[in-house]
């Protein structure tokens, strides 16, 4: 017998109102229907506790608090959360119809792995396909160079997760979901669905559209002494220099000072020089050559 419910989707939201609609049409067309729905309003100004109202479906629960990130947020979702497997969608995401049936179906078929991502896709206002990650292969060695999953496509066992958790510092906002992959890779193996099943609906208000040097700088310090508390000397190595690389790339794209770019890609480099080997740097070094 499939226990009741099988899945929870938490959807922690902010100011968004205009896009819960979609993302909850998209769990309501879905072809497996054994699953919960968590909308965790962090604290939203707008409307968003009056769209979700006008839905009866029984499936949902809706759960305002004072905002605290999406870190709180999520963690607030795991902790009411009632499935065999918990999963995220963000407000600004779109689930296609056979996004739930394919995790059920790969969760039988590789014996109720702990932890697992399904492959999605970046798809802009035209709905034009930006990008897949849909090719992940070794995914616990990937996300020690740097996060190549999405909230939107991971999915936990609720034991595993709830011993876990996100990292609630809101500082490390936009960082927590790699924080928190890093600790599980650290103790399990991260199996990999590539066929894509999820959208996420690239936005001019996306918080990642929306780069401050000095907030980036900040969030990289922060980041680099959680890691160093959180995972083991051996683990965290190639992390410590992804995250150079990674601030020094999105100060390059937001036009900080040379200086600061070409410091945090150095840095990176010199704890780990396969950083050199990365397209990442090469793209750097081209907006600092160009820009």
């Amino acid at each position: 017998m499939i226990p009741t419910p099988f899945f929870s989707v938490i959807i922690p939201c902010y100011n968004r109102a205009s896009n819960v609609p979609i993302v909850l049409k998209s769990l309501f067309d879905q072809t497996f229907s054994n699953f919960e729905i968590l909308v965790i309003d962090d604290g939203s100004e707008d409307n968003t506790s009056e769209i979700v109202s006008r839905y009866q479906d029984p499936r949902i629960r809706y759960v305002k608090q004072a905002n605290q990130e999406r870190g709180a947020a999520r963690n607030a979702g795991i902790s009411l959360a009632q499935g065999s497997y918990i999963t995220f969608l963000d407000s600004d995401d779109k689930a296609y119809p056979d996004h739930l049936e394919t995790a059920y179906n790969f969760i039988l078929e590789n014996n109720h792995p702990e932890i697992f991502h399904v492959g999605y896709e970046i798809v802009d206002d035209r709905g034009s396909v930006l990008r897949r990650v849909d090719k992940l292969r070794n995914i616990n060695q990937l996300i020690r160079w740097g996060n190549p999953l999405s909230c939107i496509g991971v999915y936990v066992r609720r034991e595993t997760i709830s011993a876990y958790r996100f990292n609630e510092e809101r500082g490390l906002s936009g960082l927590e979901d790699w924080e928190l992959w890093l600790r599980l890779s650290e103790h399990y193996s991260i199996h990999a669905c590539n066929k894509v099943t999820a959208a996420l609906l690239q936005h001019k208000d996306r918080s990642v559209m929306k780069v401050d040097a000095v907030n980036l700088m900040k969030k990289e310090k922060l980041f680099a002494k959680t890691i160093k508390s959180t995972i083991s000397p051996s683990y965290r190595h190639e992390a410590l220099a992804g995250i150079k690389t990674y601030t020094s790339l999105h100060l390059a794209l937001c036009q900080a000072p040379k200086r600061d770019t070409l410091a945090y890609l150095i840095n990176g480099i010199y704890i780990n020089p396969k950083e050199l080997l990365r397209r990442r740097t090469w793209v750097i070094l081209k907006l600092l050559i160009f820009l």
